[in-house]
């Protein structure tokens, strides 16, 4: 009978599989590999997909591979993407458990520990989802994103979830250990859904099934403005293809899971780019689809004390950690500030810059020039139209692409001082 319960306890502890799409990545692929293998628990498997790699990918794989038996390669005889990629990975995996990761990523010491003792907890989980560093060059140096839903790993039903729900949540793959039959029950990572497959999938289930959160890192994010999904954000034709397809996606779902999107408003973290395809195609688009966005949230949300969730959570620890440094501001009169990006991020760090008792922002700063005018009646400033004597203190508003604006302010505005929140030596001041 003792032997009995020994089982069903170990049979309790789900095994975890690790899918690993990688094109041209040999600069990564070692370092991100053993980072999965630096845990105090293994994977069952780690499934690498190589896509018809051209670089040394491929021999720094298999040289791996001498070495570790639980390293598994496929190779594509030709390139066919992220996607495919990881359906094939999840098709393959043998695990019940599945964790994607970008070959450029790196997995936080106990992560698989964590997952397995939150499904462990929570039996009827289908995703478990940790915090996530974002980092340039050095995981230990990354700012931390988190949900913030609790100090303790717990499962929140899809009833409880939505009630804690904010529109600036977001659930990258990378920090995500999801059940196979789950992803399976969407028919895998919709190719029409591309750079935000992932997101589509995992929220979908989230919000239909409920989430374990686990109040720990669990992984390190590169951020990389050259990334599959950060490049093809630049793309805004394609872009509006993506977020097309996906708000008839989700329009689709029975009722039950569609209006989980709406009470949620998670649609709402494609800023932008998700209000202007809602309003000007408002007559091709579903009945309804207007609803997926809550347009007043930041008002709602982002009130006088300090976040400790997505966005608003790093920009306002930001902002309070930095503070004495930022004394300057309101020591000096006439001060020229001024944001750089025109997104989501910039809708919240100017709500919150507003309640910190910060000196004035006189414009949001644009790399390129477009229709618009103004942004949120903010002036829109083209960033070649600037001269040094122009500003004097510049925030940086992009996660995606905070590097990327650093080395035009370095080519363009060089003396200017500027603050960035997730790559934080980024800072000039």
């Amino acid at each position: 009978m003792a032997n009995s319960q020994q089982d069903d306890s170990t049979q309790s502890i789900p095994e975890v599989s690790v899918v690993l799409p990688n094109f041209n990545h040999g600069e990564f692929i070692r370092n991100s590999i053993l980072s999965i293998l630096n845990q105090s628990v293994q994977p069952l498997e780690i499934i690498v997909i190589d896509d018809a790699s051209t670089d040394r990918s491929v021999s720094i794989i298999e040289k791996l591979i001498e070495e570790i038996p639980t390293v598994r390669l496929i190779r594509n005889k030709e390139n066919k993407g992220v996607i495919y990629g990881m359906n094939l990975g999840t098709m393959e995996a043998e695990g019940e458990i599945v964790l994607y990761r970008a070959a450029d990523d790196h997995l936080l010491p106990d992560s698989i520990s964590h997952a397995q003792e939150a499904f462990a907890q929570t039996p009827s989980a289908n995703i478990a989802f940790g915090e996530t560093i974002f980092f340039q060059g050095d995981p230990s140096k990354g700012t931390k994103e988190t949900l913030a839903l609790s100090e303790t790993t717990r499962f929140f039903p899809k009833d409880e979830l939505l009630q804690q729900w904010i529109p600036d949540f977001n659930l990258p793959s990378s920090a995500c250990f999801v059940r196979k039959s789950a992803v399976l029950s969407f028919g895998g990572f919709k190719e029409k859904a591309k750079w935000h497959s992932d997101w589509l999938c995992f929220t979908s289930i989230a919000l239909r099934d409920g989430l374990c959160f686990i109040p720990s890192p669990i992984t390190g994010f590169r951020l990389n403005s050259k990334s599959y999904g950060n490049s093809s954000l630049m793309k805004q034709k394609e872009q509006r293809s993506v977020l097309r397809f996906m708000v008839n996606e989700v329009m689709k779902y029975e009722n039950s899971l569609k209006q989980s999107f709406i009470r949620s408003g998670a649609f709402t973290i494609f800023g932008n780019s998700m209000e202007s395809l809602l309003e000007e195609e408002t007559e091709t688009l579903p009945e309804g689809s207007g609803d997926l966005l809550k347009r007043s949230w930041v008002e709602q949300f982002c009130g006088e004390k300090i976040h400790r969730h997505g966005f608003s959570g790093v920009i306002s620890q930001r902002i309070e950690e930095i503070r004495e440094e930022l004394s300057f501001l309101q020591q000096t009169e006439s001060l020229r500030v001024f944001i750089y990006g025109a997104g989501l991020q910039t809708s919240i760090l100017l709500k919150i810059w507003e309640q910190s008792s910060l000196p004035e922002i006189l414009g949001v700063i644009i790399t390129e020039k477009n229709d618009k005018t103004d942004f949120q009646g903010y002036p829109m400033i083209p960033l070649d139209t600037l001269t040094q004597s122009d500003g004097d203190f510049i925030l940086l508003s992009s996660k995606s692409f905070e590097s990327e604006m650093a080395s035009n302010l370095d080519a363009k505005l060089p003396t200017v001082k500027r603050l960035s929140f997730w790559i934080k030596q980024l800072t000039r001041l």
